[in-house]
């Protein structure tokens, strides 16, 4: 990624949250309270890690958000789950509204060195360019493309 080596070299050892953007339904598999019914397939895009953490000399698996954000040209992220468990055909009854990811650039923490020499971290916070679609019940249609 030419960009983030002309801005200085990246940062990954920084303190993850242990409070995720999202938590993934047992039964659906998609995120809970979202409009969007994202798969827990869109884990690594949002950055959502099972580390492990210490904690009275015990370690315990925790689930860890960062925030090196990185979606992918060509995502699909549906309003329902049934897009992704039905025939297409009856999908395209049941999904209102899609997104489709046509460009993006990740998010990353990256370090440089300042005029006085000290070193600094920045964010750099990545884009994501998409496509609303919306469902008439036989095909998607593109409604928005976003940038």
């Amino acid at each position: 990624m030419l960009r983030h080596v002309l801005m200085g070299s990246r940062v990954d050892n920084y303190e993850r949250s242990i409070i995720p953007l999202a938590l993934f339904s047992e039964q659906t598999g998609v995120a809970t309270g979202w409009f969007f019914a994202v798969p827990k397939a869109f884990r690594e895009a949002l950055d959502i890690k099972l580390d492990q953490r210490s904690f009275e000399k015990k370690r315990y698996k925790v689930i860890t958000q960062g925030d090196a954000f990185f979606f992918k040209e060509g995502d699909m992220i549906y309003d329902t789950p049934l897009a992704r468990s039905l025939p297409w055909g009856e999908a395209l009854r049941h999904i209102k509204f899609a997104i489709q990811v046509q460009e993006s650039e990740p998010a990353f923490r990256y370090s440089s060195q300042a005029q006085d020499g000290s070193s600094k971290v920045s964010y750099n916070q990545g884009v994501v360019r998409f496509e609303l679609l919306r469902s008439d019940g036989d095909k998607l249609s593109v409604v928005r493309f976003f940038k």
